[in-house]
């Protein structure tokens, strides 16, 4: 070790010795009068020239899309699933002598909404597929990879606009990718 070090200094990462050598402090020192300044009139040219990176929608393979009868049986199955228990909550409630009304109505709307949530949302982000898909042989991708939380809450929330707006997005989009498809920047395939 140099004696003219501070105590800071003295410790072992100053005191690595290179290929060359020399220490670390030479090294960086070398590097440091390489470098050339930059006129400033040039540095804001020099920002504004470097290729930004922009988000794409995911590639479609055309033989690997599903067809719209493949996504409107998914859709039938997971719409199944969620009747069945929408039948099974009722019978329950009326097994318990409560009478559905206008009153209890907006619970048993909150309710199904927290299970569909978490019949789609969980399955896609895990497995890249619901019930649903499964069984129609498809499964949900984000380029070519599984999906993030927030891509599976936005495929479901576009979901559920569609099932509001009975159907009609669906229709308008042309083929290849549904509206969810496109809303969450994911793709729909066969498996």
């Amino acid at each position: 070790m140099s004696p003219t070090r501070g105590p800071l200094e003295q410790s072992s990462l100053f005191d690595l010795e290179l290929g060359g050598g020399g220490s670390v402090e030479d090294e960086v020192a070398g590097e440091a009068a390489s470098v050339e300044p930059v006129d400033p009139s040039e540095a804001d040219t020099l920002a504004h020239s470097q290729p930004r990176e922009e988000v794409s929608e995911p590639e479609i393979d055309r033989e690997a899309t599903p067809s719209r009868l493949a996504l409107l049986y998914a859709g039938a199955v997971d719409g199944a699933v969620h009747g069945a228990v929408v039948l099974v909550l009722l019978v329950g409630l009326r097994f318990l002598g409560i009478v559905v009304g206008g009153r209890e109505l907006p619970a048993l709307v909150l309710l199904l909404a927290i299970f569909s949530l978490f019949y789609h949302v969980i399955p896609l982000a895990f497995w890249g597929r619901t019930l649903g898909l499964e069984v129609a042989g498809l499964r949900v991708t984000s380029d070519g990879g599984e999906l993030t939380l927030s891509q599976a809450t936005r495929r479901w929330l576009a979901s559920c606009l569609v099932v509001l707006l009975c159907g009609l997005p669906w229709l308008l989009l042309p083929t290849g990718r549904s509206f969810a498809d496109r809303l969450s920047r994911t793709a729909a395939e066969l498996f």
